[in-house]
């Protein structure tokens, strides 16, 4: 298998589980789990698996390690920011269908902006990809619009909080590709355990004086252990991908995660998409193509 094609697979690979891992955060949520819990649990479990094989393996982390930890916290930090902005957004009742694709719009600015730091003007040097990046921003303005019955107060919130879901997320796939540049050769669990010892540490320092009720204890519990595991396989399987491909073309089929949890909440929780939200989702999928 060549590196072109070691890279687009674990892409894919990524692009699966962060699916996955996004739509159990809303599972949790109509469970009746604690949010917080669950974000407190789910670091635990990486930090544990991350430095079980490090101790295992006995490798080194980089040649200047505390470069790699200071990125690595960075990158972790805006992970938080983004999971707590969509747990919270979805926590108001902002639809999947909705929140979704407005923190996908994270891929277009990901792309503009890899060129300028990384370097990656070649990718956008196809008048195709060029109108994949205008449309994707276009399709982010659709969704964006509320729909009747959609205008609140809670509804404006929860909007805030999707933009800035979407920064965060752009935020946090930049400083990840940015340890590979500044370091080259870096241990991708040594980047990981660093990223969610942050994590953490933010998630223990919100949960003072929380309370929950036993059941909600119990399901944060159990859904957050869950969540970890997949975390860990997925964000392994993207720092694969961004290690050997461009971060541009990695942000822009890892984007597709959004897919997941919107179809799995129309299945399941009959969430209703609507002709406009689909077709802002049929555009958003013809942008990343053009992008790719």
């Amino acid at each position: 298998m060549s590196s072109i094609d070691t890279w687009f697979a674990w892409a894919v690979i990524s692009t699966i589980l962060f699916g996955i891992h996004s739509f159990l955060y809303q599972k949790l949520i109509k469970d009746g789990g604690d949010t917080l819990v669950a974000q407190m649990v789910g670091p635990i479990v990486l930090v544990m698996i991350s430095t079980a094989i490090l101790l295992i393996s006995g490798e080194m982390i980089a040649e200047r390690p505390w470069v790699v930890a200071l990125i690595a916290v960075l990158q972790g930090v805006l992970f938080f920011f983004t999971t707590l902005c969509r747990v919270e957004a979805l926590t108001i009742g902002i639809p999947a269908q909705l929140l979704f694709p407005i923190i996908k719009s994270s891929t277009p600015l990901v792309v503009i902006l890899s060129c300028f730091i990384f370097d990656e003007w070649f990718i956008l040097a196809q008048p195709r990809r060029l109108v994949g990046v205008v449309l994707a921003l276009g399709t982010t303005f659709i969704v964006m619009r509320p729909v009747d019955g959609d205008r609140s107060t809670r509804f404006d919130r929860g909007m805030m909080l999707a933009v800035a879901a979407m920064l965060s997320s752009a935020g946090a796939s930049l400083a990840a590709k940015l340890a590979f540049v500044t370091e080259g050769q870096v241990n991708i669990i040594g980047f990981m355990l660093f990223s969610n010892l942050a994590s953490m540490v933010l998630a223990a320092g919100r949960a003072g004086g929380h309370k929950a009720t036993a059941f909600a204890f119990r399901r944060g519990l159990s859904w957050g252990a869950i969540i970890g595991v997949i975390n860990f396989l997925g964000f392994a399987a993207y720092l694969l991908a961004i290690k050997d491909g461009e971060l541009s073309l990695v942000a822009s089929i890892n984007s597709l995660y959004i897919l997941i949890p919107m179809i799995l909440s129309a299945l399941i929780y009959h969430e209703h998409l609507g002709p406009r939200r689909l077709t802002a989702v049929l555009l958003s999928l013809l942008a990343i193509v053009l992008i790719v």
